[in-house]
């Protein structure tokens, strides 16, 4: 005799979601991007790589994303935070020191402002 399982609802409402497309792509870093978040209010994204640096893409009018500064940090960059309102981000290395910087879209740089071990 052959058994079955039935669907749980997980099941169910996984199949039910619309399957993820792809939007934009970033091309032009040269080494694994370990995370990347959208910047709020801005057509921008920003991405931290093993490479050591720290990337800020921008959105231009042919619709693709365009590395605009690239920060290297003193380690690989393991993960980051954005914080809208103040324009800080916060990088973590490998090393285990946390760098908080300021993301200035005027001069489109980003400043170091403290590191935190």
């Amino acid at each position: 005799m052959a058994a079955t399982i039935k669907d749980t609802e997980q099941d169910r409402t996984r199949r039910s979601l619309p399957k993820p497309t792809l939007v934009n792509k970033l091309e032009g870093c040269s080494d694994v991007v370990n995370m990347a978040v959208p910047i709020p209010h801005e057509d921008a994204i920003i991405s931290v790589s093993d490479d050591n640096s720290v990337r800020l893409w921008i959105k231009r009018e042919s619709g693709q994303y365009w590395p605009s500064i690239c920060h290297m940090m003193a380690d690989a960059c393991s993960s980051l935070d954005y914080h809208g309102t103040s324009r800080r981000l916060f990088v973590g290395l490998a090393s285990g020191t946390i760098t908080v910087s300021t993301v200035l879209f005027a001069g489109f740089s980003v400043e170091n402002s403290r590191q935190l071990v």
